[in-house]
Order: structure tokens, then sequence, then C-alpha cells
């Protein structure tokens, strides 16, 4: 078999030496336990040494508790032999460091709508979410940090079944835009708030999209100029290397355990991704370690 011929979600997870993975949706996760956000981030580089030749970097989340592996979430169908070949390197990686995995903590999550006119309200959630689409039925965070949303055909009504919304919280001018363009596709404002809008798709689902106010915390500072303010505060540095991504990650991660204040550091194969978690960024500490994250990644570049 070559090593980009497709396998199935029950031949990847039969064959040998992947017993920490589990096949979610888009691909294969892995859970490995880290005492420390610097200890994990020991395992970060050990997979960006593994997969830097190739650049076939996977999606690499680093958390204070430990690391999430994700492979095969390119959105091609199945798993390779090419991928089952990774995640045996990145196990062994994980037990040389004294890592135990630990497939109970994973989990994926998935939004489902429900649609008569899917394709209108498909197109409502893809201006405002600015998610990818992927076939004819899915829209995904290109990231892939975000939950996905899968769109459902009906073929009658079912009133009285929708009780839930979506808050959308994108930097101010991107909120902007989005607003613009789910009005340009049909839907519609059903309450001007302060600082957001509800607006619903075609068959009635509701978005609040924030903020629409300008002004930023930290964004407005130049000390801190890299971070936006959303649920939580963010900054995404592009980096096209796999090692060097890792590095980057070794240094936040010794910052935040520094700090005591853990953070969200996420390796895509274009950048890395922090994050302080919802709300987070309210701690008293967070702007000096902001401030210190920034100022590392500018004299690192």
């Amino acid at each position: 078999m070559a090593n980009d011929e497709r396998l199935t979600a029950p031949q990847f997870q039969q064959a040998a030496g992947v017993e920490h993975w589990r096949m979610l949706a888009f691909g294969a996760s892995a859970w490995f336990d880290a005492p420390s956000q610097t200890t994990g981030a020991a395992l970060v580089r050990r997979i960006t040494e593994l997969t830097d030749s190739s650049g076939r970097l996977p999606d690499v989340d680093l958390r204070a508790s430990g690391v999430h592996v994700r492979i095969g979430a390119s959105g091609s169908p199945g798993m390779s032999l090419a991928d089952v070949e990774l995640a045996r390197a990145v196990s062994a990686a994980a037990r040389d460091l004294d890592l135990a995995a630990d497939p109970s903590a994973l989990q994926c999550v998935q939004l489902a709508i429900d649609a008569l006119d899917k394709p209108s309200v498909m197109s409502f959630w893809h201006a405002a979410l600015g998610y990818e689409r992927l076939g004819d039925d899915d829209l995904v965070d290109a990231m892939r940090r975000d939950p996905a949303i899968w769109f459902q055909q009906q073929d009658r009504p079912r009133p009285l079944r929708n009780r839930i919304h979506v808050d959308i919280a994108r930097p101010h001018a991107l909120a902007l835009e989005a607003v613009e363009a789910v009005k340009a596709l049909g839907g519609h404002e059903t309450y001007d708030g302060e600082g957001y809008a509800t607006l619903a798709d075609a068959e009635g689902n509701e978005a609040d999209v924030l903020p629409l106010l300008p002004g930023d915390e930290l964004g407005d500072r130049r000390e801190t100029a890299d971070w936006r303010v959303l649920f939580g505060a963010m900054t995404f540095y592009p980096i096209v290397s796999p090692v060097r991504a890792a590095e980057l990650a070794v240094v936040v991660a010794g910052l935040a355990d520094e700090a005591g204040l853990p953070l969200l550091i996420d390796l895509r194969p274009d950048g890395v991704m922090i994050d302080t978690g919802k709300d987070q960024w309210e701690d008293e500490r967070f702007a000096d370690l902001a401030r210190r994250i920034q100022a590392r990644r500018a004299a690192w570049r």
C-alpha cells in the first residue's frame, strides 16, 4: 500500500502502534498529559522536528495540562500510511518524555443546523463566521480551533425547536464587514445593541456579532498592539517552519509558566495562535505577560 493511499477510520484504528489515538471528526487525535506548559513544549518541539522536512505539521494545541495533537485534519477523506507513521512517532516521542496518553480527554464538538433552504442558510453562516466550505454540508474554521457546523437538509418546518444562538467575536473591522456581508446575502438584523448586532438567517437562526464599537484595551497600546481582545485576548504569528513555530511555543510556554497564567498555544502549518481563553485576559498580570511575549517575538524575528 502506498504512503498516500487513503485508509478508512477502522483501518487506521486497527493499525499497530496507534492505541493512543482516536478517530474523531476531521482526523485522528491524541492527548498527552504534561505537568506544565514548559514540559508540554518539549513534546511540541519533538513533533516539529519529526515533521520539519515534510512540512506536514499536524495541529498541535499546547495547554497547561498537556498537549493535544490532531493528524489528518486537512479535509482530505480518510487517513494515510504516512499519518499512521506520524502517529506512531508522536506516541514514541511522548513516551521518551514520560508523558502519558489519556484518550478519555479527547472530544470534538460540532454544531448542527437544520435547514429547509440549505444554500441560503449556509451562505449566511459562511459570511458571519468567515469559515471555509468543506463539501456541500460543512463549514469549518480554517484554523481548526472553533467548532465546525454541519447543515442538515430538512423536508418540513420544525417550529419551536431552536432555543440557542451563536456569539461571534471578531476583530472590530472584520465584525463590521461580517454584518454587511450577511445583510447583502439576505440576512436581517433583529436587534441593534450597543456594541453588537443580532442577525438572523432566512430561517430565523440567530447570531450576535461583536464588537461593533472601536477600541481595544490591549490592541490600542503600542507594547501590546499584536493582541486583540475578543472573548479572550488573542494574537497570531505567521511562521512557515514547524521548528521555528516550536521555538516560539517553547518561549511562550516558559513565560506563561513564569507568570502563572496558562495560555492556549496552538500550532498550525502557517503559524502560532496564542489565546488566553475566555475572560482570562482580565487578570491584572496578563497585560505584562502580553507585553513580554510581544517583545520576545519582536526580538526573535
